[in-house]
């Protein structure tokens, strides 16, 4: 579940990159 919520949240900080 944790390795679930880490990849989201490098997904949010791509699309704050962008």
């Amino acid at each position: 579940l944790l390795d679930v919520l880490s990849k989201a949240v490098a997904v949010v900080m791509v699309q704050n990159a962008k």
